[in-house]
């Protein structure tokens, strides 16, 4: 595998006979054999693979041959880069991390070698996806903003590369923001708990009352019912009876 385009083919051969009566072939192409032996020719690649044949023959025919395959591979690898934890600033012509870091991810040819300003990053052999943290310096002193240059390589086998190139500032209280911000994110989820828990409670008095006064109506019911029943006196049926 080779991203050059001119292949060089060099070799000794080793005979009882004489090299002047012997004939090289390359690819069927005949070339000079140096007096001494030696084999040294530069021969042009077509791009994919190549099937390179090196024969060898003397003047009654018989032969030796050597047959290589040879890929040649000009094309850059494929690179998507993406730097998260960012927002855009009105006067500032680079975005502005969020934090006092950055995520780097993207994608890149499955099989490439990738580093992040010099540092290798793991790249996902199944998709060729890689994700890193990367952190920002803060401000020199008497500077509110840091600008900081990210570059990112992919290589491939063949030798080709990508390079993806951009810059990022930080500000100078980037990192108290940070920290308030997760502070207001644990505040909010204990007020929205506390809001729930008093809800609960709430309900739960509700339907406590609700089923009091339930209760309480059944046995008003229950004792209407009672009195409303009238019981005859013994012997009233005979007083008509003259």
């Amino acid at each position: 595998l080779t991203n050059i385009r001119e292949l060089q083919i060099e070799g000794l051969i080793t005979s009882t006979e004489d090299p002047k009566d012997l004939a090289l072939l390359i690819n069927g192409a005949q070339y000079t054999i140096v007096m001494d032996g030696t084999i040294s020719q530069t021969i042009d690649l077509a791009d994919g693979v190549n099937l390179i044949t090196i024969e060898v023959v003397d003047l009654v025919g018989n032969k030796v041959s050597v047959t290589r395959t040879v890929t040649l591979d000009t094309q850059a690898p494929y690179l998507s880069v993406t730097v998260e934890n960012t927002r855009f600033d009105a006067f500032l012509t680079d975005p502005v991390s969020l934090g006092s870091f950055v995520y780097v991810t993207g994608f890149t040819e499955t099989g490439s070698s990738l580093t992040i300003n010099g540092m290798f990053v793991e790249v996902d052999p199944a998709n060729g996806h890689f994700n890193y943290t990367m952190d920002l310096p803060l401000p020199e002193e008497g500077f509110k903003v840091s600008r900081t240059q990210i570059e990112v390589v992919s290589a491939d086998g063949a030798g080709n590369t990508a390079v993806h190139e951009e810059w990022v500032n930080r500000l100078e209280d980037a990192g108290a923001q940070e920290d308030v911000g997760d502070e207001e994110n644990t505040t909010t989820v204990l007020v929205f708990a506390l809001l729930i828990l008093a809800l609960s409670i709430v309900i739960a008095l509700g339907y406590m009352r609700y089923r009091s006064q339930a209760e309480l109506f059944e046995d008003l019911g229950s004792q209407g019912e009672e009195e409303d029943i009238q019981v005859p006196e013994e012997g009233g049926e005979d007083e008509g009876v003259a």
